[in-house]
């Protein structure tokens, strides 16, 4: 495991200190779990300003990883692309996951079996990241003034043994548009943390199934839109019966979505001090016919909801002796907004 938290310059700064921390971090390469620049794709960084390697050419500006699991055994590979759209003053980090390498393309999308895109603005000011990987996953934080922006690739922990779920490959960020409709200063459901990614679609949030197909989790006003979700985010199945007044209320109604809200929002510290960790966790819904993925695949590594209340983004919560950064929705205070990133 390792973990950097530092400053950068630029969005071209931080593609090539998020570059350098998973290929030559010492605590990675201590372990034998650094990741390694597939050379057939992009260009090797680091990249400079005034180059032309932030076009649109899926090539310049873009690099392909392969991180080798705990052991060494694995080949997961996710590719990263910097676009800075200057029409517009936009900057974004695209992400994309994949189960193997298609050695005469030398873009960073369409190989085997690849994700759907997603994706987090960054920008051409300075700015604090956190950065944690290890063999199998890295993920992180940007913080662009006020907003965070989140990002997870590699491996999740599956609910099976590894015939059963061979390559649990996820892929998250904070939208999956275009800098052409969002940006740092973008608000609604197209700029969400891929913890609760609430569009309509395809959002931010991306898995593979243990069926090998790639399903974008995403939850919906309605519910009938809902067919692969994060826990306790949004619920898996109806509740049985859940009373507001003298009613008993179920999905898709809007009391029922109310009462949800109400007890991720309700939810206080604990007595004694300190806070419940949840396990944020990947699952198939009931709500749209057929069913296309019941019962639960996983976990994400690493990640936990926590309440709000009485917490602040950048606190840490100390659970058997790791520390976990608070982090808020990008832009969202509620107290139902808030999760956690473990530091290792």
């Amino acid at each position: 495991m390792a973990v950097e938290n530092g400053n950068a310059t630029d969005h071209v700064d931080l593609y090539n200190k998020l570059y350098t921390f998973l290929t030559s971090h010492a605590d990675l390469v201590n372990a034998g779990q650094q990741w390694a620049r597939v050379a057939s794709v992009g260009l090797a960084p680091p990249l400079t300003a005034n180059s032309d390697a932030l076009g649109d050419d899926g090539i310049s500006g873009a690099v392909m990883l392969k991180g080798p699991g705990l052991a060494g055994a694995d080949e997961i590979y996710v590719s990263m692309y910097l676009y800075d759209n200057t029409a517009l003053d936009r900057q974004m980090l695209y992400l994309v996951g994949h189960n193997g390498v298609l050695a005469d393309n030398d873009t960073y999308q369409n190989h085997i079996n690849s994700s759907p895109r997603k994706a987090f603005p960054v920008w051409r000011q300075a700015m604090e990241y956190w950065f944690i990987a290890s063999g199998r996953r890295f993920m992180g934080v940007v913080k662009l003034g006020t907003v965070y922006e989140v990002f997870y690739c590699g491996f999740y922990l599956p609910y099976a043994l590894p015939d059963g779920n061979p390559y649990p490959l996820m892929i998250g960020g904070t939208t999956a548009d275009t800098t052409s409709n969002v940006g740092q200063e973008t608000t609604g459901d197209d700029h969400r943390a891929f913890v609760d990614p609430w569009e309509r679609s395809p959002g931010s949030l991306t898995f593979l199934t243990y069926a090998g197909n790639w399903v974008n989790a995403r939850h919906d006003n309605s519910t009938n839109n809902v067919e692969h979700a994060v826990h306790p985010f949004f619920s898996a199945a109806e509740p049985r019966e859940l009373e507001s007044n003298t009613d008993s209320i179920t999905p898709p109604s809007d009391d029922w979505l109310d009462t949800r809200f109400s007890y991720l929002a309700s939810q206080r510290p604990l007595l004694g001090g300190g806070y419940l960790l949840t396990p944020l966790t990947l699952h198939g819904t009931q709500y749209h016919t057929p069913v296309a993925d019941p019962g639960v695949h996983g976990i994400m590594d690493g990640l936990h909801h926590v309440t709000g209340s009485g917490n602040l983004a950048e606190n840490i919560v100390q659970v058997g002796g790791v520390d976990h950064l608070v982090l808020h929705n990008v832009y969202r205070t509620t107290t139902a907004s808030y999760f956690t990133m473990a530091l290792e």
